[in-house]
């Protein structure tokens, strides 16, 4: 009688282990498959540059959202019923990014069926950029005006204004002339004398100073 009711003690603690472990256990991972909530009737038509430069790239027709350009940088997926055909026109063949070109290699356009998703991926080449021509800067001669006997005021040309201001410096009213040009008959020192021949030219009297 009491083997028997150890039995029956046992198996009670078997099935309330069993059921405990199924109802408050967790698991260790949860994997859940995802909604399949894309239409059947549309594919995805993706497509990418492998340039950092400026591209685009134009197809026709637009796709379901009135989308007809596609640039680098951007991540676009283009929508289209199934089975239709899309001309795609890559516009950017050749860029210049820095002191790089990114060349096209391959193909510049293609024609694909939308049966399927499609990705399109157009690569490009680098090559170095010629560098570009240093500007040429033509240097314009700088003249020195030619120096005269009696052009005490440096203008270049003798005249009634050198006339005054030379008789102005004899009266000490300004300090700033050109002595070398006032000093006309060559002692080494402006003087009244050398006025004079400048009078003397200014009247006709003479030609040369």
């Amino acid at each position: 009688m009491r083997k028997m009711l150890m039995s029956k003690v046992l198996m009670a603690t078997v099935i309330l282990g069993f059921i405990f472990l199924n109802v408050f256990s967790t698991s260790a991972a949860y994997v859940s498959q995802p909604e399949q909530d894309e239409d059947p009737l549309v594919k995805t038509l993706t497509i990418a540059f492998n340039s950092t430069c400026v591209g685009e790239a134009t197809v026709e027709p637009a796709d379901l959202n009135g989308q007809k350009t596609v640039r680098i940088g951007t991540y676009q997926k283009l929508k289209y019923n199934v089975g239709t055909t899309v001309y795609i026109t890559n516009s950017t063949t050749r860029v210049r990014c820095a002191d790089i070109y990114h060349v096209l290699s391959g193909e510049s356009s293609l024609t694909v069926t939308m049966d399927t998703d499609k990705n399109v991926s157009f690569s490009y080449l680098s090559e170095p950029a010629e560098p570009s021509p240093s500007p040429t800067i033509e240097s314009t001669p700088v003249t020195t005006p030619q120096r005269l006997k009696g052009d005490v005021d440096r203008s270049g040309t003798v005249n009634s204004i050198d006339f005054a201001l030379f008789r102005q410096w004899l009266l000490g009213i300004v300090r700033d002339i050109d002595l070398w040009a006032a000093d006309i008959d060559g002692d080494g020192r402006a003087s009244p004398i050398d006025w004079g021949f400048l009078r003397q030219y200014m009247l006709g009297m003479r030609t040369t100073l």
